[in-house]
C-alpha cells in the first residue's frame, strides 16, 4: 500500500519506504482458457509487470477478490468498525508478546505462537492503533535517561528496545519491542500494563532523586544534549525546522517545564523559523511581516525538502509545489528554476 500524499509528516516516524507488492489473481492464471479471462488477462499485463504477478486462482477461489492494489484510499480510522478491529489485534498482539517471553524464559516453545495476522512482524499500524500522546512522551523521556535502551539481540543480531527491571535475583533485562515507534504501541497492550507501570516508575524515581537545583540542571542538560544530537545526526537534513523534530523539542521543553528542571535554556540550540503547529506541519509566523523575496526563496526550498523528506511522489510533489509557489506569490521564473535544480540534484 503507497499513499499518494502522506497527511501527517510524523507518520510513519521510522522513515521507511512503503512496499510496492502487485498481484491478481484470475481463473486460469496468466495462461487461462476461459474466453472472459483471456480478456483480463491482457488488460492486467498492463499493470501487473512482476514475474508470477499475474497467479492463477481454484475452482473454491474463484468467487474471492484475490488482491487489491491501493493507490490512494482513506484513513482506517473512517471505518465504522475499526475499534472492534483495533481490540482484537491488540489482543493477538499481547498474545504474541506473552508467549515469545515465555518462550525467551523457556516455559513455552516456537509451536506455542498463535497464528500470524499480517506478513511482515515488525508493522507499526497508526491508522489502526493511532499513537496515544502520553506514552509518545513516557518512551522519548525514558530514551534521553536510559531507561529505555536500544541495543542489539545477540541472537537474531537485531536491534530491540529493552529495559531493566530489579528482581529479588538481580535484574531482569525485557525486550519490549523492535523499534523506538512500536514501543509507543506495545505500551498500549492490555498485556504490557506492567511494563508501562515499571518504565513510569523508574521515570518518578528518577524525578523524586532529583532534589537539589544542581540535580535538576543535570537532568536538563541531558535532555537538551539529546536534543542536539538528534538535531546533528537524525534531523541534519532539514534542520531545526524538521516537523519530527520541532515535536520532540516540544515535548521535552512540556517536561521540562512541567517538572520545573533547571532555569536557563540552552542558547546552542537551534530555533525554529517560526511557531508550528506540530500535529498538523503548518508554520505561522507569530508577528507576519512582509518578507522579503530571498526570504521567500528560502521558506520554498524548505518546504521542497520537507516534501523530498517525507517520500512524497514526484508528480504529487510537483503539485504541491506549484500550490506553495502561489500561495507565497513567487514568479514562475524562479519557482520553477528552484524547482528544476531540486529535483536534478
Amino acid at each position: 500500500s503507497k499513499p499518494l500524499v502522506r497527511l501527517d509528516q510524523s507518520i510513519p516516524q521510522g522513515r521507511f519506504q512503503y512496499i510496492e507488492l502487485h498481484l491478481a489473481g484470475v481463473f486460469g492464471g496468466e495462461n487461462t482458457s476461459e474466453p472472459a479471462a483471456q480478456k483480463q488477462v491482457e488488460l492486467l499485463k498492463k499493470f501487473f509487470t512482476q514475474t508470477d504477478a499475474i497467479a492463477p486462482l481454484s475452482n473454491r477461489e474463484r468467487h474471492k477478490l484475490l488482491a487489491v492494489h491501493e493507490v490512494g484510499g482513506f484513513s482506517l480510522r473512517c471505518l465504522a468498525g475499526t475499534k472492534i478491529l483495533r481490540k482484537e489485534y491488540q489482543k493477538w498482539r499481547g498474545e504474541r508478546i506473552r508467549t515469545e517471553r515465555a518462550i525467551l524464559k523457556g516455559q513455552k516453545q516456537e509451536k506455542d505462537l498463535p497464528i500470524p495476522v499480517h506478513l511482515q512482524k515488525d508493522m507499526v499500524f497508526w491508522d489502526l492503533v493511532p499513537p496515544d500522546s502520553t506514552l509518545e512522551k513516557l518512551v522519548l523521556v525514558s530514551r534521553v535517561f536510559g531507561s529505555l535502551r536500544e541495543e542489539i539481540n545477540q541472537k537474531t543480531q537485531k536491534s530491540v528496545i529493552r529495559y531493566r527491571k530489579k528482581t529479588e535475583l538481580g535484574e531482569d533485562v525485557i525486550t519490549l519491542s523492535s523499534s523506538w515507534e512500536d514501543a509507543i504501541q506495545v505500551l498500549e497492550l492490555p498485556d504490557c500494563r506492567e511494563d508501562r507501570t515499571e518504565i513510569e516508575h523508574q521515570l518518578e524515581e528518577l524525578l523524586e532523586k532529583a532534589e537539589t537545583e544542581p540535580q535538576k540542571q543535570q537532568l536538563r542538560k541531558q535532555m537538551e544534549d539529546f536534543l542536539k544530537e538528534r538535531l546533528e545526526t537524525i534531523y541534519r537534513k532539514i534542520g531545526a525546522d524538521d516537523p519530527l523534530y520541532l515535536r520532540e523539542r516540544t515535548i521535552i521543553q512540556e517536561f521540562i517545564t512541567e517538572h520545573k528542571l533547571g532555569t536557563n535554556i540552552n542558547p546552542t540550540l537551534p530555533q525554529p523559523t517560526a511557531t508550528t503547529d506540530h500535529k498538523l506541519g503548518f508554520s505561522v509566523s507569530d508577528q507576519p511581516q512582509p518578507p522579503s523575496n530571498r526570504a521567500v526563496e528560502v521558506e520554498y526550498e524548505q518546504y521542497l525538502t520537507q516534501l523530498s523528506g517525507i517520500g512524497m511522489p514526484e508528480e504529487a510533489l510537483q503539485i504541491s509545489a506549484k500550490n506553495k509557489a502561489n500561495q507565497l506569490n513567487l514568479s514562475q521564473e524562479v519557482s520553477d528554476r528552484i524547482l528544476n535544480r531540486f529535483l536534478n540534484s
